[in-house]
């Protein structure tokens, strides 16, 4: 993800880009890797200084194949959280880009277990934070999706988060790259 925060930003000539570190738009995302591709994890890795200073860094430019989509779809329920639309399609294999609202404590403070609630966002529907989902389970109570965070293996369970169905804003705005 540190080549997408470079490279997608507002500094570049890009017809839709994001702004790094200080916000973006998972479309605009998804945009950015249809058409210019992303280096692996390994080939581009995360700077610690953009993890621990929340700023991105100048777009590199290496040796190294770039992996792109073909496009993807945009699942949106501005209203109705529907957790179970997109425990579907992770149950099919896909992995989605979704928005949060990670600007609570609840939230930057998370050790394990279930997050059943975030700190009230100042207004419905906000969000603030891109995370993938990779996995769910509806056997525990309460039912959880378990998201892959950008914060580093320190965080979390091991950079892994478990949030209970409707918790976070979680399940209203989310993409599927294709």
């Amino acid at each position: 993800m540190q080549h997408l925060t470079d490279c997608d930003s507002y500094n570049s000539s890009l017809p839709y880009p994001n702004k790094g570190c200080q916000g973006g738009d998972l479309q605009y995302a998804m945009y950015y890797m249809t058409y210019n591709g992303l280096y692996t994890l390994s080939a581009y890795p995360l700077n610690t200084y953009t993890l621990n200073q929340g700023s991105n860094q100048p777009c590199k430019t290496i040796n190294a194949p770039k992996y792109k989509i073909s496009g993807w779809y945009l699942i949106y329920n501005a209203t109705v959280q529907d957790c179970n639309i997109r425990a579907t399609y992770i149950s099919y294999g896909f992995t989605l880009s979704t928005a949060v609202f990670a600007g609570n404590l609840p939230f930057i403070y998370y050790s394990s277990g279930i997050l059943n609630a975030c700190s009230p966002p100042p207004y419905a529907g906000y969000l603030d934070h891109g995370v993938i989902m990779v996995g769910y389970s509806t056997s525990t109570s309460p039912s959880y999706i378990k998201i892959k965070n950008s914060w580093g293996s320190s965080w979390g369970e091991s950079g892994y988060i478990k949030i209970a169905y409707g918790a976070c804003n979680m399940c209203t705005y989310s993409v599927i790259g294709v």
